[in-house]
């Protein structure tokens, strides 16, 4: 399961001995974890690797990683948080993952309620979606929160559960509550169970399309996430268009891309500008760097005029200025200044 260096924001694997209150986020863009309570690594239960993170039912147990713009996933286009989950009970009321400050109304929420799995978007007013799924078994399931665009789905081991709109954008960073927590500190609340494999991207990890008719699948990983090496490739142009082979939102480290330019009616292809500069059509790109690449399209029109060709006569223009010249070339003309 590949998170793109691009759009990966966390990834904890929850890897470590028997009893450890330690762990570490693949990306690199997080240190500090506070495993609070009896929060633990446990090596007697795991989704895949050796071990995964255990929560057992005891006060205040949670993991608090401090939050950053990382975590405030309504300002990305698109998000994606990914987690596998177990419970010690089946068919409780539990809060997974909480973001923000709930009091002062600036929050992401997901919790399974007595209703089913749900997650809730709280800037001042909460929206959410709502589910009649839970979980009432023992075993390792799927959960993902899929946003795309101002739409987000919930899934539970593939299949979609949930849905709602929302164009709310709390301000976490600002409203950090005490952080991002895995788990909840009230009694009534609290995960008692393990979870692994978590991920946070900006990105649309699963190709998700969320409805309003929860009729959308995505794959369920079979392995745990891996931090990749990727590169974005940006192209622009004007009277014309881009497209790329293979179109994706990134790019595996050395791998090559096919730029074709399409230009509008009217014009014709003329180069390549921006980081590679070619007039090769099409254009064989290298993803080695993040790049950025602009087609150039030109009018369509009488033809350029050549350096020096059969047919063409220069003579200076008559009762003019000595630096103007017409130039007859194929019987059209063209009036040139020198000066």
């Amino acid at each position: 399961m590949i998170v793109s260096s691009s759009f990966g924001k966390i990834i904890l694997n929850f890897e470590g001995l028997d009893g450890a209150v330690t762990t570490i986020d693949e990306t690199g863009r997080h240190s500090s974890f506070t495993f609070r309570g009896s929060a633990q690594i446990d090596t007697a239960q795991k989704k895949f690797g050796n071990s995964s993170l255990y929560l057992p039912d005891v006060s205040s147990t949670v993991l608090k990683i401090p939050i950053t713009s990382d975590f405030r996933l309504t300002a990305f286009t698109d998000y994606t948080i990914s987690f596998f989950i177990r419970h010690t009970t089946g068919n409780q009321d539990e809060e997974y993952i909480k973001i923000g400050d709930e009091a002062a109304g600036k929050s992401y929420l997901l919790n399974q309620s007595s209703n089913g799995i749900r997650f809730c978007i709280i800037d001042n007013t909460y929206s959410f979606s709502s589910s009649s799924s839970k979980i009432v078994d023992t075993n390792w399931h799927h959960i993902v929160i899929a946003k795309k665009g101002t739409n987000y789905g919930v899934y539970l081991d593939g299949t979609q559960i949930g849905f709602m709109t929302s164009t709310k954008n709390p301000d976490v960073v600002n409203y950090p509550g005490e952080g991002l927590m895995i788990g909840a500190t009230s009694v009534g609340q609290r995960f008692r169970g393990h979870i692994d494999s978590l991920f946070f991207e900006a990105n649309n990890t699963f190709s998700a399309n969320p409805n309003v008719n929860n009729t959308d699948e995505i794959t369920v990983p079979t392995t745990a996430p891996v931090y990749t090496q990727t590169y974005v490739l940006t192209t622009s142009s004007s009277n014309g268009t881009v497209t790329k082979n293979p179109n994706t939102s990134y790019y595996l480290e050395d791998s090559e891309v096919i730029l074709t330019p399409v230009p509008s009616t009217g014009y014709r292809f003329s180069s390549w500008s921006g980081d590679i500069v070619s007039s090769a059509n099409p254009l064989t790109v290298t993803m080695d760097a993040d790049k950025s690449i602009t087609a150039n399209f030109l009018k369509n029109g009488k033809p350029p005029l050549p350096y020096m060709v059969p047919n063409m006569r220069m003579a200076k223009v008559s009762n003019t200025n000595s630096n103007k010249y017409k130039l007859d070339y194929f019987k059209m003309k063209y009036f040139l200044d020198f000066s």
